[in-house]
């Protein structure tokens, strides 16, 4: 629902921004001069709806803030929306490529309510040397936080249910990698044997959620022999399954980390910038301290409007 749910006056260039994930959709009603009037969101993400869905659910979320007798309002939409299995697909822009390549590119989707205008960012692709990776919305908050940033290269993750590695330089994409962490981990907490030997309603408690990093970092546990152990030791010793949810996450979290060292992609003392808004990105900042790894968050809802502000600014929409 919205935060604040009232029927706006639209003026000439007013727009909607939307952040819309696989999981959450997030709207911000902006006015010509910048301001954020109004906010709403929603829990309907990309990854449950049909292209023909879309539609419905977004006037569902922004319906009191336009009206019938003005221009169509003009929306700009990235993330998961753009996809295959989304909306309307917004091709992805090949690395490496400047961000400005983003609002030269961007796609307008057909709708039957007049009141609208929407616009989908789209998304960037790597099929090189670094392998193939691709990334839809990540890079419209990354342009969010560059903008603010001295020139130069910066190592930037954004900790998920796919947790997006970045190299960028000088407002450029040098190369992305993709890790399923965070799919992996919830498919091992809700649907293997270790569902009855865990418990997550509370999060990862620091205190076991280091000890896994550690074990991970300093070689005693490795992601594949350290699950087992878990519901034997629940078994044997009854150990508490929070301890042990909290132990697996950061074994799991730890593992990402160990596997791009190993490949030159983060080295003890680099800064990562690191853009979320959920309670992983301080899991993701408190392993990178164990391996050594400066870190620096930026609010990823922050840097998610900064960019579609960016990207409607260069291309005139």
């Amino acid at each position: 629902m919205a935060d604040t749910p009232l029927k706006l006056a639209a003026s000439n260039g007013d727009w909607i921004a939307v952040d819309w994930g696989t999981s959450s959709l997030r709207a911000w009603y902006v006015q010509s001069d910048g301001f954020i009037q109004t906010n709403a969101k929603s829990t309907q993400g990309a990854g449950t709806l049909s292209s023909d869905a879309f539609e419905g659910v977004l006037l569902g979320l922004i319906d009191p803030w336009l009206e019938g007798d003005k221009s169509p309002l003009p929306i700009l939409i990235c993330g998961m929306a753009g996809s295959r299995q989304g909306w309307k697909e917004a091709a992805y822009v090949e690395l490496p490529t400047p961000f400005s390549a983003l609002a030269e590119q961007l796609v307008e989707v057909p709708v039957k309510d007049p009141r609208i205008r929407p616009f989908i960012v789209p998304g960037v692709c790597q099929n090189n040397e670094f392998g193939p990776d691709v990334i839809r919305g990540e890079e419209t908050l990354l342009l969010g936080v560059l903008d603010e940033m001295e020139t130069g290269r910066h190592i930037f993750c954004l900790p998920g249910t796919h947790s997006k590695w970045v190299h960028t330089e000088d407002q450029r994409i040098l190369q992305s990698r993709t890790f399923l962490t965070g799919e992996l981990f919830a498919l091992v907490v809700k649907h293997s044997m270790l569902r009855h030997s865990l418990d997550g309603s509370e999060g990862a408690e620091p205190t076991h959620f280091a000890k896994g990093v550690r074990d991970v970092h300093s070689g005693a546990a490795q992601f594949l022999s350290a699950l087992f152990p878990v519901r034997a030791a629940q078994l044997l010793n009854g150990t508490d399954p929070k301890a042990a949810y909290a132990y697996l996450s950061g074994v799991t979290i730890a593992t990402e980390l160990k596997e791009l060292a190993a490949s030159g992609g983060v080295s003890p003392g680099d800064l990562v910038e690191i853009i979320g808004s959920s309670s992983l990105v301080k899991c993701y900042a408190s392993a990178m301290r164990i391996f050594g790894i400066e870190t620096r968050v930026h609010d990823g809802d922050v840097a998610a409007l900064k960019g579609l502000s960016i990207i409607r600014k260069e291309s005139g929409v």
